[in-house]
């Protein structure tokens, strides 16, 4: 799973591990979505950057809504899209890592 369009920050604060995985993950209120044909941009209205999305990132970053962990997410991902479990806990793992990177989300 790729998060075309997340750019990697010059000085990424601490992002999530496997150590991190039962924390909740919320995403900022200041990010806004918005989806486009199969893809999602995200807009940060406190930079005035905007992030593309694939469509599964775009699905992954739907959920958040409901401030899921890593396993939760990887949960879904594996009931939606048949991933096999260690597959979707790598993938939602790389997707938080680069919102958090970017500072699109909160773990709490």
């Amino acid at each position: 799973m790729s998060t075309a369009g997340l750019p990697a920050a010059s000085s990424p604060p601490a992002h999530p591990t496997p150590s991190h995985d039962a924390r909740q993950l919320s995403p900022r209120p200041e990010v806004a979505a918005y989806s486009l044909d199969d893809e999602w941009v995200l807009y940060d209205e406190r930079t005035g950057e905007a992030f593309v999305l694939n469509a599964v990132a775009g699905y992954l970053w739907q959920q958040l809504a409901d401030s899921p962990t890593v396993e939760r997410l990887a949960e879904v991902l594996v009931g939606a899209f048949g991933l096999a479990p260690a597959h979707a806990r790598t993938d939602v793992r790389e997707f938080v890592a680069e919102l958090h990177r970017n500072d699109l989300l909160t773990v709490g």
